[in-house]
C-alpha cells in the first residue's frame, strides 16, 4: 500500500496514533517514526511508468502487529 494511501486513511480515524500524534495529525514521517519499533519500513517499488514510490508491505504490518484485528 503506498504511504501516502496509508496516511490519508489513517488520518480518517479517531483518536491517537500510540499516543503521540492524533491521526488527523499523521504525516508519512511520523508514520515511518511510530512503525520504526516494530521493524516496518517502507520500500520504494517501481510504477508501470518506471517511477517509484514509497510503500509499506502488507505482510510487514501484519507481521508487526499479529493481534490487530485490521
Amino acid at each position: 500500500m503506498s504511504t501516502a494511501e496509508l496516511v490519508t486513511r489513517l488520518r480518517e480515524l479517531p483518536g491517537e496514533a500510540d499516543g503521540r500524534w492524533r491521526y488527523a495529525d499523521l504525516t508519512p514521517v511520523r508514520l515511518a517514526l511510530l512503525l520504526r519499533p516494530y521493524g516496518v519500513q517502507s520500500r520504494k517499488p517501481r510504477n508501470v511508468d518506471g517511477s517509484r514510490y514509497r510503500a509499506y508491505r502488507r505482510g510487514d504490518l501484519q507481521a508487526a502487529r499479529p493481534d490487530c484485528s485490521c
